[in-house]
């Protein structure tokens, strides 16, 4: 009973912060609301025997907080005041030993509405934080957030399709906020001049500022403010470049205000570039082999999230597939699995790229690991051999004399005989 006491004493009061070193992970949905916890760290396991999660802004409902104790999980017990500022559990006995990979849902109790509605213009409420606690070392240990879904920004906002080049500038925040000037800046000059009509078209009083280019686009009005009230849309017309850098940054002047506010920006739509990683206008070979090793790694690096939903995994790799074959290939066909070198058609010169790494540990697409699982293997060769003599337009490749494919095959036989052997 004295530890129990004192593991929550430690919780709810805060101790010195831990540098134990484990990477637990509050992964926050936008859409759902659902909270979950996991162990990111590819080594070593998260040992803890309590967690508090805490929010200044009050997003917390504890309400639909599916606590471990709620799971029926042995041990654990909600402790102190749970309230939208802060939720918390501790376990009675023993310490929990969360895997790599594993996650524990916590129910859906993000609730971002009330303190919306209470703090002023501008101000972000998505401020939760975590902390774990392990009786050994008697401490709390910071945990991170991450964020994923579509946010809801108490800010304007630039809506920026990358598809069409059409940018909208929407008010998001439940409050009204009044603008006397905007900029929209891109440093890579992914901005088109030509295409944009901003407020002037449709607003009263509003003139550009300074010279237009690829690189700032801007309005004025000397005249009066526009109110943007909550919820309201305005089209600033087809002011992206269509496979553009994503890299643009917006700021507005809001009435009476001395310096300029930053907005927010979304990216909409399929972006031209968005698997082009080494930002070099091409899709490659640099670019999917990148995207395979970061699979084969579990890594979650946001710039090779291709599909939005927080994990970079086998969709990733057929979102790009998808998405460079649109630009590379004459139909527009999606490259097929197996297709090596990228020209289109999976044939010979694809297995003779893998039978030259096979049966070693590689990420790489173009030398042959398909599923992106770091090894070039029989997995592979079947995946190639699944798509052999097709093309991304649909239609069959051209075959191998008959000579020449049962010596392919046996070339295939002989090198996995071989490996067994060396296996033995």
């Amino acid at each position: 009973m004295k530890k129990t006491i004192q593991k929550t004493l430690i919780l709810l009061l805060g101790m010195s912060a831990s540098l134990f070193a484990q990477d637990v992970v509050l992964t926050v949905d936008l859409d759902s609301n659902s909270f979950s916890l996991s162990n990111e760290d590819l080594v070593n396991s998260a040992i803890f025997d309590g967690y508090r999660i805490q929010s200044a802004q009050g997003i917390i409902d504890p309400a639909n907080w599916l606590s471990l104790e709620d799971q029926f999980i042995a041990g654990w017990n909600e402790v102190g005041i749970n309230n939208s500022m802060s939720i918390a559990e501790t376990r009675r006995d023993g310490l929990e030993n969360l895997q790599n990979g594993v996650a524990i849902g916590l129910g859906n109790p993000l609730n971002t509405g009330p303190a919306l509605a209470s703090v002023p213009f501008g101000v972000d409420v998505l401020d939760l934080s975590v902390q774990t606690f392990d009786s050994s070392s008697g401490a709390l240990t910071p945990g991170r957030v991450v964020y994923v879904g579509e946010p809801e920004f108490n800010n304007l906002v630039l809506n920026v399709n990358s598809a069409t080049g059409n940018i909208t500038l929407e008010n998001e925040s439940p409050n009204s906020v009044s603008i006397s000037a905007y900029g929209i800046f891109s440093t890579a000059g992914s901005l088109d001049s030509g295409g944009y009509n901003g407020l002037r078209d449709t607003e009263s009083g509003w003139n550009e500022i300074g010279t237009t280019s690829g690189f700032q686009l801007g309005e004025t009005n000397p005249l009066g403010d526009l109110l943007v009230s909550s919820g309201a849309t305005f089209d600033l017309g087809s002011a992206f470049s269509i496979g553009g850098v994503e890299d643009l940054s917006f700021e507005f002047l809001i009435s009476g205000a001395a310096a300029g506010f930053a907005g927010e920006i979304k990216y909409v739509g399929t972006s031209g570039v968005s698997g082009d990683f080494d930002m070099n206008g091409v899709y490659d070979c640099d670019d999917v082999n990148a995207l395979t090793t970061e699979i084969s790694q579990n890594g979650n690096g946001a710039s090779f999230d291709l599909t939005s939903d927080g994990v970079v995994d086998g969709d990733d790799l057929s979102s790009w597939l998808a998405e460079a074959g649109a630009v590379n290939n004459a139909n527009g066909g999606a490259y097929l699995v197996g297709d090596a070198n990228l020209d289109g058609s999976v044939d010979v010169s694809d297995f003779n790229l893998w039978n030259g790494i096979k049966f070693t540990t590689n990420s790489n697409w173009c030398d042959g690991d398909f599923n992106a699982d770091g090894v070039a293997d029989v997995s592979d060769f079947n995946l190639w051999n699944g798509n052999k003599f097709q093309s991304s337009d649909t239609h069959a490749v051209p075959e191998p004399s008959a000579i020449m494919l049962p010596g392919l095959m046996g070339v295939f036989v002989l090198a996995a005989s071989r490996n067994r052997r060396r296996s033995r």
